[in-house]
């Protein structure tokens, strides 16, 4: 999980993070059910210069639901309690930080099987983020906001 984030973190604008494996794999998707859960542990998610320090383990937190009614169609992560002691990252030239942030969101992955064009859905990634709290934002030099 954390190099194929690294990858996607990593990945310059438009550019895919893979090829498509072949019909063999496609028709193995298609007949791939999935579900399951992840458990996060506490510490950095992400690459030195974008990454999450998540925490509340302990509490239950940062659990990653998996489900795929056909994976090769549709592959849903949810994260209903995201939680993080804070996080690093770079916009537009400026390095920027947060203190705590806390989140509910969700991930969908479509068209994961199936030659371009012929998937039950186009091909992408959208991702939805239901409530986010966001405290201390700081960019480049100046000081911490004080309001989420």
């Amino acid at each position: 999980l954390r190099a194929f984030g690294q990858a996607w973190l990593d990945a310059a604008g438009g550019e895919p993070l893979g090829k498509t494996a072949g019909r063999t794999v496609d028709r193995m998707l298609d007949r791939t059910k999935l579900t399951g859960e992840l458990r996060l542990g506490d510490g950095a998610l992400g690459t030195e210069r974008h990454h999450l320090l998540l925490s509340g383990q302990a509490e239950g937190k940062n659990r990653l639901s998996v489900s795929a009614a056909v994976l090769g169609h549709r592959l849903v992560l949810r994260l209903p309690a995201l939680c993080a002691s804070g996080a690093v990252f770079e916009l537009l030239g400026r390095r920027g930080r947060s203190g705590p942030v806390s989140a509910t969101l969700e991930v969908h992955a479509t068209g994961l099987s199936g030659p371009a064009g012929q998937s039950p859905a186009p091909a992408g990634v959208s991702v939805s983020v239901h409530h986010m709290t966001l405290r201390g934002l700081s960019l480049g030099g100046e000081e911490p906001t004080a309001a989420p």
